[in-house]
């Protein structure tokens, strides 16, 4: 992997993900994932994340339904109830290069591609998120590799290493500094 220099970037474009482009991102959610994440699972663990992250199940949150007819009367009546969730991307000449998965509360995904590591991508979509949301607390489930860089946004370890399915992660959570400008 050859990691680009920082004067040699291109203006990177921060957005949120047009939906056309899901299947983009998730390449490379899955492309980031077997180089830097797969090495230290089991292979039932990178099957499970393969099952996992998946076009039809992003696709369906992303443009979420909303139902009216009778026989989805829970849906239609609770969906306001579910958490909003959206992806925001990181392009570089019209590639994906960075992805982070929210709700409101919760991160499901943050990837960005090893060759741009390092360049505060994932500060960016961070924070392009913790906008939108307006969120004083967000929670994840981090794997060891990325605990370092989680840390470096804010995020502290809630609890002891999970193992489950093969995988190891680390829950832990951002919290929001008291900021006295909101305050009123």
């Amino acid at each position: 992997m050859t990691k680009i220099k920082r004067d040699s970037i291109n203006e990177l474009k921060f957005s949120k993900l047009p939906s056309e482009r899901l299947d983009e991102a998730l390449n490379l959610i899955h492309g980031v994932f077997w180089e830097f994440n797969a090495p230290m699972h089991s292979e039932e663990a990178k099957q499970s994340f393969t099952e996992v992250v998946n076009y039809e199940d992003y696709k369906e949150r992303l443009e979420r339904k909303h139902y009216e007819d009778s026989e989805d009367l829970f849906f239609f009546c609770f969906d306001h109830l579910l958490p909003d969730f959206d992806m925001w991307i990181c392009e570089d000449n019209g590639e994906i290069v960075g992805v982070l998965a929210a709700d409101s509360v919760y991160i499901d995904l943050l990837y960005v591609d090893g060759k741009y590591h390092r360049r505060g991508i994932a500060k960016k979509l961070f924070s392009m998120m913790l906008e939108h949301f307006d969120s004083d607390e967000v929670s994840l489930i981090s794997s060891p590799y990325a605990v370092k860089i989680y840390k470096k946004l804010g995020f502290r370890a809630t609890g002891e290493e999970l193992h489950n399915g093969g995988m190891s992660a680390i829950p832990m959570t951002y919290i929001r500094s008291y900021d006295v400008s909101k305050a009123a």
